[in-house]
């Protein structure tokens, strides 16, 4: 059964490019970590790269009711220091899943100290699984070609359906690697309205009015929609991550992944345009 997992990057960070509220404030934290466990949310993704969010999340006082994701801050340095810090900030003794913040770690120079690296932090049992955060099949094919990893983080959506079209959404599960799916949202630029997007994203302007039509014909929200897509796939899913920053969002999340619309052909919706399904190419938006 596919998980949600709770995202923290708002919780340390301003994180988001339609985040208009910036970083949350502590009580607001420990109010949506609250909501989470009522609804069954009992996982959360973190790194010690979002500002203080290990820290406030280790003030939390049920935190030992979530399992943790986390990642490496440093791929140059060796993995245990990193995650002993994470853990004396989380205050708890081992980390479900530990990931290299990018899969450079694994398919370049070095991957194999690397790999030696994550596989000590398992032998010590700092962590239960260890895995890459990637961003592109051929990271995937590189990765399954000359390691064993636990766990995989890839981005997934109604637009990026790269990995799926490719088959390698199938080829991880049938490695039995875990796969979590991020960018279900694409950072809300998939839940936003065209005046709130950057002349960056003019050429995917037409795509979203697809979108739009897309969803009114089939009576579903944006929000809804994005959902209803992952659910689709849920088979070869076992975490599905994703962000909020109030009450009303993480609600209106939970309650969007409990609509399943059947009969629902979500292939056109795909966009090919890689450099702008990647976040890592959006210009950098300052907020005060």
């Amino acid at each position: 059964m596919t998980s949600l997992i709770l995202g923290t990057a708002q919780f340390g960070l301003p994180y988001g490019i339609t985040n208009s509220e910036g970083k949350i404030q502590r009580d607001h934290v420990f109010g949506l970590l609250d909501q989470a466990l009522e609804n069954g949310v009992t996982c959360l993704d973190t790194s010690p790269n979002y500002g203080d969010a290990e820290s406030i999340l280790g003030e939390y006082s049920s935190l030992n009711r979530f399992q943790l994701v986390s990642k490496s801050s440093n791929d140059d340095q060796s993995y245990v220091p990193q995650v002993e810090q994470s853990l004396s900030r989380l205050k708890v003794n081992t980390l479900n899943v530990f990931l290299t913040h990018g899969a450079d770690a694994l398919t370049e120079k070095n991957a194999d100290l690397r790999f030696a690296r994550l596989l000590e932090l398992k032998e010590m049992g700092l962590v239960e699984r260890i895995g890459a955060s990637i961003y592109s099949s051929d990271q995937i094919d590189t990765i399954l070609a000359n390691f064993d990893v636990d766990v995989v983080q890839v981005p997934f959506n109604v637009f990026d359906q790269r990995l799926l079209a490719e088959g390698h959404l199938k080829k991880l599960k049938s490695r039995g690697i875990a796969i979590h799916v991020r960018s279900i949202f694409l950072q809300g630029l998939l839940l936003s309205s065209d005046q709130q997007m950057s002349a960056f994203f003019d050429p995917l302007l037409a795509h979203i009015e697809k979108f739009e039509h897309f969803c009114k014909t089939h009576q579903l929200s944006r929000l809804e929609a994005c959902c209803a897509f992952i659910n689709s796939h849920k088979d070869d899913l076992e975490g599905v991550l994703f962000g909020v920053t109030k009450p009303t969002e993480l609600q209106g999340v939970v309650d969007a992944f409990k609509v399943n619309p059947e009969g629902v052909m979500w292939q056109d919706l795909g966009y090919q345009d890689a450099e702008i399904l990647d976040p890592r190419n959006w210009p950098i938006v300052s907020r005060t």
